[in-house]
């Protein structure tokens, strides 16, 4: 009986022999494929996992130029996407009263000049009599030319029709959009009204101005008539620097260069001063921001080394330190902003407005976990 159940167990031996060589025959076989492959099979798993967040692509470097007097789109010389250099050409805006300024300032000197020219006392004296009563007598032809009565016309129409509008609105017998468009009227009423009113003040100064220059020159004293005219050249030399900066400041110009990134008026646009026209980037640099909390932001410290995933064609991978981590408001509870700031791999490519992704080293609880 020993003999025979030595006899009947031999098979199954043999046969858990075989099972258990097959085993450690795929095991060898799964280590050689993973080592071949360059992986660590240990950590493969924990590999693929990667703390990974969207990230906004900004230019590093962002100009805005605004308006710095109240005028018209007279044209916009640029569109999105053009490249500037310094001195190019971006922006017309017409102020009619600059124009009238520099004339004015010509005119001015214009006539000093001709004057200190002329030789003789009595010539000279009436020469200055002649001219001031002249300016006089235009000074007032100009303020006489002008009368307020449409602009406030206008201006009281526009109001009134606002008011008219408004109670209709209540009684829903007019709609909002009418509404809204009466009240620009009323604006641009209003606008037109003050510049009027600024306009004729000016010409009230000018006859004033005019006045006074006709009763110098009945008392003029002639001991003193070279030093005066000295001094007048002098004014009215710097007059027309002024005047000619103004006028030439209705042609806004490239400081820099750079491309523009968007156009924020159109041409027949009235502005008044201090309102943004264009933004000019440089896309040298870019600014990769990626909203996370208050948890997520403590875990990181400036200079920290991350990865970026930048979307030129094809994707490029690139290290890049933490450059800062800001406080921004916000709605939600991403109220902070990690900032990394990396040269841009392809500076003829637009990849800004796009979205990135940076690779962080935490895997802390508190970060999300995505497949990368």
């Amino acid at each position: 009986m020993e003999t025979e159940s030595r006899t009947l167990s031999r098979p199954r031996s043999r046969k858990a022999g075989v099972f258990a060589v097959g085993i450690l025959a795929g095991v060898a076989v799964v280590i050689a494929f993973a080592s071949s492959a360059g992986l660590n099979p240990a950590k493969s798993v924990d590999a693929r996992m990667k703390t990974v967040l969207p990230a906004s692509i900004r230019p590093h470097t962002l100009t805005t130029l605004n308006s710095k007097f109240a005028g018209r789109i007279g044209a916009v010389h640029v569109a999105a996407g053009v490249k500037v250099q310094p001195g190019d050409l971006l922006l017309t805006v017409t102020n009619p009263d600059f124009e009238l300024e520099y004339e004015r300032a010509q005119v001015h000197l214009a006539s000093i000049e001709q004057r200190m020219t002329q030789h003789g006392r009595d010539r000279l004296i009436e020469s200055q009599a002649q001219t001031a009563a002249a300016a006089l007598k235009a000074a007032r032809e100009r303020l006489a030319g002008v009368s307020l009565d449409d602009a406030q016309k206008a201006y009281q129409s526009a109001v009134a029709n606002v008011r008219n509008l408004e109670s209709l609105a209540q009684q829903q017998l007019a709609t909002e959009r009418e509404l809204e468009d009466a009240r620009k009227i009323e604006q641009t009423e209003l606008r037109n009204m003050r510049a009027e009113q600024e306009h004729v003040s000016r010409l009230k100064e000018e006859v004033e101005a005019a006045q006074a220059r006709v009763e110098e020159s009945r008392e003029a004293q002639l001991p003193s008539e070279a030093a005066n005219f000295a001094a007048e050249l002098r004014e009215a030399q710097e007059e027309l620097r002024i005047a000619g900066e103004h006028r030439d400041a209705q042609r806004i110009l490239a400081t820099t260069r750079g491309t523009v990134l968007r156009t924020l008026v159109n041409a027949g646009d009235e502005i008044p001063s201090g309102v943004p026209l264009l933004q000019l980037a440089q896309f040298e640099q870019l600014d990769f921001d990626v909203p996370v909390g208050a948890e997520l932001a403590r875990d990181i410290k400036v200079g920290e080394t991350v990865k970026l995933r930048i979307p030129t064609e094809p994707p490029v991978r690139i290290a890049a330190p933490v450059s800062a981590i800001l406080l921004v408001p916000a709605q939600d509870q991403s109220a902070y902003t990690i900032r990394i700031t990396t040269q841009n791999p392809s500076p003829s490519a637009l990849l800004v407005g796009l979205s990135g992704e940076v690779e962080f080293p935490h895997t802390g609880a508190a970060w999300p976990r995505f497949q990368f």
